[in-house]
């Protein structure tokens, strides 16, 4: 058995909050799996046989390997029960695992992508927290979120809330990730803006806590030591070691609008409206357009909104036609050469997805 330390990452700070969501962001090497693991469920579950909801995005994503790494990586690496998990490998085409230990329920793994009516009839009793661990991905590895993403998790709260035994305690969601970027659905349905999450800071909301957790220095000496090569690629090490969000690092955001711009076009995506402002005066060198939430009281009752999907569909809005996109050259000929402002990041992202469909 591994003996553990005090220099990786603990749940007593974030919990201290009691908070319904709990989000931990860091580098890579905190140990926030393992700890979440250990503390958080399984010596709970030896404790109170409450189980726990493992939350994963892609139904692929559930197999062997991550099953065996959770058993021999982390608790019969920390602990000397020889942990044996009992599961049925045809059930993972299913997206949803359930997982025994002695015969006794332990974890169920569930996958966001499988139809949301399954979702609801998959009921768990004596639920003791949920766990979405790698919640955070790289887009720029041709990594996608889910459509509708923070409505599943919404969904899946609602859903197994309500056959949980009522031991008077919320049940806490935990969210687990390395901040590739601090655009993701969770924020976008929390409604944190990027801009207020600091490194080695607390953002706590009315049932949130989020934690951006800083690795101490000498648990920074460790890593080195075990692997110097972070000190050789910056990119990797801005990221894995220092937790920067590295996709962020080159997108213009510019909090408020600059002088004598004027709204060109209005976008509706994820149920928030976009307005793109057009550059009256420009000189060489200026932005051509700045991008910002607004909204449906500020868009102009004479104005349409243009959106990519149905869902999108409200009044004075319509579906954006191939007769449409001719409209918006100039606009994405800006975005081409970096001459679009953004009001915040996740401003940015959803106008980077706009003008993927255009």
């Amino acid at each position: 058995m591994k003996e553990r330390d005090n220099l990786h990452y603990n749940f007593r700070t974030i919990d201290g909050y009691n908070k319904t969501i709990n989000i931990v962001i860091s580098a890579r090497e905190a140990a926030k799996s393992t700890s979440f693991n250990l503390d958080k469920a399984y010596f709970k579950w030896k404790k109170d046989g409450a189980t726990i909801l493992y939350l994963v995005r892609q139904v692929v994503e559930i197999n062997e390997a991550l099953i065996e790494s959770i058993q021999d990586n982390i608790i019969n690496k920390f602990t000397d029960d020889n942990v044996k998990f009992q599961y049925s490998k045809s059930a993972f085409r299913d997206g949803i695992v359930d997982i025994k230990i002695n015969g006794k329920p332990y974890m169920r793994i569930l996958a966001l992508n499988i139809p949301s009516r399954r979702i609801k009839q998959s009921l768990l009793k004596n639920i003791g927290v949920i766990v979405f661990d790698e919640f955070i991905i790289n887009q720029r590895l041709g990594e996608k979120y889910l459509a509708q993403e923070s409505m599943k998790i919404a969904e899946i709260y609602t859903t197994y809330k309500r056959e949980r035994i009522d031991n008077g305690l919320p049940l806490k969601m935990y969210f687990l990730g390395n901040p590739y970027s601090l655009y993701n659905p969770v924020f976008m349905w929390l409604g944190i803006s990027p801009a207020k999450l600091h490194l080695g800071e607390i953002l706590v909301g009315d049932n949130y806590v989020v934690q951006w957790y800083k690795l101490t220095e000498e648990l920074k000496a460790k890593i080195l030591a075990d692997n110097p090569l972070y000190q050789f690629d910056e990119d990797y090490k801005a990221y894995a070691f220092d937790g920067k969000p590295i996709l962020d690092e080159n997108i213009k955001v510019e909090p408020q609008i600059p002088p004598r711009f004027s709204i060109r076009f209005l976008f509706r995506i994820e149920h928030k409206i976009i307005a793109v402002y057009n550059n009256n005066y420009w000189e060489d060198g200026a932005d051509l357009y700045y991008c910002k939430f607004i909204t449906s009281e500020e868009a102009s009752k004479r104005r349409t909104m243009y959106c990519f999907d149905f869902g999108d569909l409200v009044n004075r809005s319509a579906l954006v036609s191939k007769t449409d996109v001719s409209k918006f050259n100039k606009f994405k000929i800006a975005m081409r050469k970096r001459q679009v402002a953004f009001q915040s990041i996740d401003c940015y992202y959803l106008v980077e997805e706009i003008y993927f469909n255009l």
